[in-house]
């Protein structure tokens, strides 16, 4: 993502990413991973690539009388690597579709079954990806403990209010409003603490291990402890979803309290 920031490809995802933010109700500064991961969103560039091997799909079925048959033949005679054939060779060999190529004649005899193997190919690139960028997100060391798969989490199909939800996708994205998350991030040689207990703070704190709401976490959570909250973050029960994000609420109301 950083990489591609200044580019077509950058400013055209980070505007999709900024307006399913948004939409959410969520912080523009959202981790864009969890906002792809969990509404399976895949780069504009993929739909583009698609709709470059659909367009060099239909030239190989022109015949060599056509001017852009012919145009395209006189690209592959001068082998220009440049040239717009050659990314179409580029884009085959990534994604390890070569023998499609064929010195640019593409002996494809079933072409809606290999533009649906194209698909699932470029999908797996990106996927793939993003697990790896996943892995090596400090931030979201919490969210890949819980994320089982790539793609649209049935929560977002179980009519949770929307105040319950943003809540909920804030904690699994791990970009709740807590000061020390983000004064520790910054200065990890210092030490910011809760405001309510004094330990270390953070948002693995806040949700399993802050002294001073063990009284709130049992009413809403019922349990305590780290495995037993890790798992109610995998949860795909309306009730228990919207039990935790009205434990965030009113944890951060006692938070703020305090601190004012």
């Amino acid at each position: 993502m950083r990489k591609e920031r200044g580019t077509e490809e950058g400013t055209s995802l980070s505007l999709q990413l900024q307006y399913y933010k948004r939409m959410l109700g969520l912080h523009a500064t959202t981790h864009t991973l969890f906002i792809k991961g969990d509404l399976g969103l895949f780069s504009m560039r993929k739909h583009r690539q698609i709709q470059l091997i659909k367009f060099w799909l239909k030239i190989l079925q022109c015949p060599s009388s056509r001017l852009i048959r012919a145009a395209y033949d006189e690209l592959l005679t001068l082998g220009q690597k440049s040239s717009w054939p050659f990314h179409v060779k580029k884009l085959l060999d990534s994604t390890g579709l070569s023998y499609a190529w064929n010195g640019g004649e593409g002996p494809i005899s079933d072409q809606k079954a290999f533009l649906s193997e194209t698909q699932i190919r470029l999908e797996d690139q990106e996927i793939q990806k993003w697990w790896n960028d996943l892995n090596q997100s400090e931030s979201l060391s919490s969210y890949y403990k819980v994320k089982e798969n790539y793609g649209e989490e049935l929560y977002f199909k179980l009519g949770i209010p929307k105040v319950s939800l943003r809540s909920w996708m804030q904690v699994r994205a791990n970009c709740l409003p807590l000061y020390g998350v983000w004064k520790n991030r910054c200065h990890p040689e210092m030490r910011y603490t809760c405001p309510i207990c004094g330990d270390l703070d953070g948002l693995d704190h806040f949700l399993f291990r802050c002294q001073g709401l063990n009284e709130l976490r049992g009413s809403f959570l019922g349990v305590d402890g780290r495995e037993p909250l890790l798992g109610t973050l995998k949860s795909t029960s309306k009730i228990n979803i919207v039990a935790v994000a009205n434990f965030v609420r009113k944890g951060l109301v006692i938070r703020k309290s305090i601190v004012t």
